[in-house]
């Protein structure tokens, strides 16, 4: 069979999307050769193989528009593909491949908590991303024959509910597996000795960095123990009147990311995520995790017994759970992943191809 990927918009250093799709394409590699993949991209990624073609094209926005709405169709359908998936939010209209994907990843335009302003100078990027990529990803949905691809319930939810009326168009595949599970037993028996905050994010607003710092003001009033709060964020970013204990150390390897996971307690206060993969990462690794109390927190960390929930918008919420940790009142519970692991459906591409 041959298979069209069409994600344009992804850089090297986009994050999350640029995970996806390396993930996607490590897949492809052990899926063995007997199908023709062509990759549609904005810069090459890696390299061409026997089975593997990739194809650059220009990824500012105003032409990936047009390849979506009006003159992608005449690209993909020159390859004669007989599946097609978008990786990209959006799909190509008009495209003849008998099975066609949409994978959705995402989330600001499907969440209900905040509305950002083109009026505010630090939300107008987002509000970019919530109001004109979003009504892009509606109209996508609502005309291409695609089925849709999303990693949640709630994102499922979402668009069963404004968007798609037939759910059994929506599939959930949910990135489990793509995080390995590592518990060491010393690990687990130091938890409650730790005196480590961590939270791995970008500087996006909606990260909600500043709801830990002003919880940190209000413990560091307070006799307790010595405690640090680490964020992957550049020092360049740090305010000056950040308290001494809140650590800027920019970004880092993902093996240094994994051993802060073992070593300190996850906080994460993002009140906008499709999935929240370090919530998975730190539940995969033992550890306490204190999460803000949203769908995507509670789905991913369901059934975990050391999750604590917090009001992400409430300083003194997530202050009272650090300051019982600090005081030793937290209880901690051993976790086995294998042991508890349920059976997992297909990845990605089996689904595709299946």
């Amino acid at each position: 069979m041959k298979i069209v990927v069409e994600d344009i918009s992804v850089r090297e250093n986009s994050g999350g999307v640029y995970s996806i799709l390396m993930d996607f394409y490590n897949e492809v590699k052990d899926s063995g050769s007997e199908n023709q993949w062509i990759f549609l991209l904005g810069e090459r990624l890696f390299p061409d193989s026997e089975n593997i073609k990739v194809k650059i094209f220009p990824r500012k926005w105003s032409y990936r528009f047009g390849f979506s709405f009006l003159f992608g169709r005449r690209v993909i359908n020159d390859f004669s593909p007989d599946i097609y998936i978008s990786l990209q939010n959006i799909a190509t209209l008009g495209v003849n491949a008998s099975k066609q994907f949409l994978y959705v990843h995402q989330a600001i335009p499907f969440q209900r908590v905040k509305k950002f302003s083109f009026f505010q100078k630090s939300e107008r990027k987002l509000a970019g991303y919530q109001y004109l990529v979003g009504a892009c990803i509606f109209l996508s949905i609502k005309l291409s024959p695609a089925n849709v691809i999303v990693q949640t319930q709630w994102m499922k939810e979402e668009i069963c509910r404004r968007h798609l009326k037939r759910p059994e168009r929506v599939k959930v595949i949910s990135p489990t597996d793509l995080v390995q599970s590592y518990i060491p037993e010393k690990i687990q028996e130091n938890r409650l000795q730790q005196r480590t905050f961590f939270f791995p994010a970008t500087n996006f607003p909606y990260k909600n960095h500043r709801v830990i710092i002003d919880a940190v003001r209000i413990l560091n009033q307070e006799s307790l123990p010595k405690f640090s709060v680490v964020f992957t964020l550049s020092p360049s970013v740090k305010p000056v009147n950040t308290p001494k204990n809140v650590q800027y150390i920019g970004m880092v390897p993902r093996e240094k990311v994994m051993t802060l996971y073992q070593e300190s307690v996850l906080v994460f206060p993002s009140y906008i995520e499709t999935y929240g993969l370090p919530l998975l990462e730190a539940k995969n690794t033992g550890a306490f995790v204190f999460s803000g109390d949203t769908p995507f927190g509670h789905e991913v960390l369901s059934e975990y017994p050391n999750a604590y929930y917090f009001d992400c918008f409430d300083a003194n919420s997530l202050a009272d759970l650090m300051r019982s940790f600090l005081k030793g009142k937290l209880k901690y519970t051993p976790f086995s992943v294998e042991a508890t692991k349920v059976l997992q459906g297909p990845t990605l591409v089996q689904y595709m191809l299946s």
